[in-house]
């Protein structure tokens, strides 16, 4: 079995790899390009929540000649194919030939692994979290590889393999007590789990003497270090309530099988199309397969596995794929036991997952997009759009015009203060005799991102559209693509 199982691996790394370098992916995110921009500057400082990741990327982002903002987050989302078309080859090797009965079993389980919905979109993402999976990975081959013959060397390896996750991300660190837990029958190697895990405090504690905090230890590894976060979004975000928190990752972990943000959305909006049935069959489709899998090994690993990532998620009160990109790993294991007609099912939802991601993120039209918005929009002196959308990641690759958003007023001001300072704005450029184009702001849903979070911020549509309507906005709208268009002219 080693030398074909070696070889599925191989072709599991360097096939995915190849393919995915090759194709243009054309989405970027908000996050990811922000993320880019920062490493390309060279590493600066240590974030507790993931401490490899930005001395990472920044040595990767080091190699790149990158000019432009564009070639930088390609590059960066180049380090993540590359992590996980590792992890994938890993998982082939260590993970799927220990729990599958076969060879076309072993591999149908690692697609589990690589076609779920979140390891799948953050595998061609341009943020960089996808470099911690080869560790978690390798957290799982060892943990199974106690299984075989335990002991506790063996033990203290697994517990030691932690370390290396957690290192790439903090969240990690709950895999190790998830672990101990299992082996509870066995308190000795249970214990061999934390021991291990016990190579985390001088990593952690020479980070944090190095990165010359005014906080201490505690603190500065349980508070946010992820970024400026202004005190009026840590209001709106504030939310406590464990109902609250514990929906968002339900709901996380879901979307980390079969990705149900859009269905989510037309829900919201009131715009149900046929992606949404088609999206929802996915989902249960996965859901009726994994429930088949009765392993106890696998079901036993698998289950302290979602425990842990779910736990995080609950106190971290967040939904994003990079909070639950974990579980795909316990999908992959729980994989490795289905048989029969129920792989059918799987594949429907692995082939849904593979289609969603290449028809929304690989090849997303990034150019045409681009083009479009220069050749429409170049002529405005101003452009005024909510913000955190489509609309504000192509202005940050293109430039075209002088541009403000509402998200970025709500951030700083209070409504009263910032829609002043947008109307001054505003009546500064048509005196200056340029035009203004205000898009996507008064000919959509008030429930349509990022209206709910401005609602909160006191930008409510309304007032935001009172605002603009008093400066002759003109009728009907113009359709740029996706995104609806009025100007307002300088007068003569």
């Amino acid at each position: 079995m080693r030398s074909p199982d070696l070889r599925d691996a191989v072709c599991w790394s360097f096939l995915s790899a190849l393919v995915l370098l090759l194709l243009p992916v054309g989405h970027v995110s908000p996050d990811g390009l922000g993320q880019s921009h920062y490493l390309a500057a060279g590493f600066s400082r240590w974030n507790p929540n993931h401490l490899l990741v930005e001395p990472l990327g920044a040595w990767w982002m080091s190699l790149a000649d990158a000019d432009s903002r564009a070639e930088q987050v390609d590059h960066l989302r180049r380090l993540s194919i590359l992590a996980g078309a590792l992890a994938a080859g890993l998982f082939r090797f260590g993970v799927a030939r220990r729990l599958a009965p076969g060879r076309l079993a072993a591999n149908h389980a690692t697609a589990w692994l690589a076609f779920s919905s979140a390891f799948a979109r953050l595998w061609v993402m341009d943020e960089a979290y996808m470099v911690q999976m080869p560790a978690v990975v390798g957290v799982a081959w060892l943990a199974l590889r106690y299984q075989e013959r335990p002991s506790l060397p063996r033990s203290l390896a697994a517990g030691a393999s932690v370390t290396l996750a957690a290192a790439f991300f903090v969240e990690n660190l709950l895999l190790g007590p998830a672990l101990a837990v299992a082996l509870w029958r066995r308190p000795k190697h249970a214990t061999g789990v934390l021991l291990g895990q016990l190579a985390a405090a001088p990593l952690f504690a020479a980070a944090w003497i190095a990165s010359r905090t005014p906080h201490g230890f505690l603190e500065w590894m349980t508070r946010y270090g992820g970024g400026s976060v202004p005190v009026r979004v840590e209001q709106a975000y504030g939310m406590t309530d464990l109902f609250v928190s514990a929906a968002r990752a339900l709901y996380g972990s879901a979307c980390a099988l079969v990705d149900l943000a859009p269905l989510v959305a037309a829900f919201r909006d009131h715009q149900i199309d046929l992606t949404v049935p088609l999206r929802a069959a996915a989902f249960l489709a996965a859901c009726c397969a994994l429930l088949f899998a009765r392993d106890r090994a696998a079901l036993l690993l698998a289950g302290v596995w979602a425990v842990a990532v779910l736990a995080f998620g609950i106190w971290w009160n967040n939904s994003d794929d990079q909070f639950y990109v974990q579980l795909a790993v316990a999908f992959g294991m729980l994989g490795a036991r289905l048989h029969g007609k129920v792989v059918v099912l799987g594949m429907i939802a692995l082939l849904w997952n593979v289609v969603d991601v290449g028809y929304r993120r690989v090849f997303y039209p990034r150019q045409e997009r681009l083009a479009m918005i220069e050749r429409e929009l170049g002529e405005a002196g101003l452009i005024v759009y909510p913000g955190f959308d489509e609309m504000d990641m192509l202005l940050a690759l293109e430039p075209v015009a002088p541009a403000v958003s509402i998200t970025s007023y709500s951030v700083r001001l209070p409504a009263e203060e910032g829609l002043k300072d947008l109307s001054s704005t505003i009546l500064r450029t048509l005196r200056e005799g340029r035009s203004v184009a205000v898009v996507d702001v008064v000919d959509v849903p008030p429930t349509h991102p990022p209206w709910k979070f401005l609602r909160r911020m006191g930008y409510d549509q309304a007032k935001v559209m009172d605002t603009i309507g008093t400066l002759k906005l003109e009728r009907p709208p113009e359709r740029v693509g996706p995104f609806t268009v009025r100007w307002i002219r300088p007068p003569g």
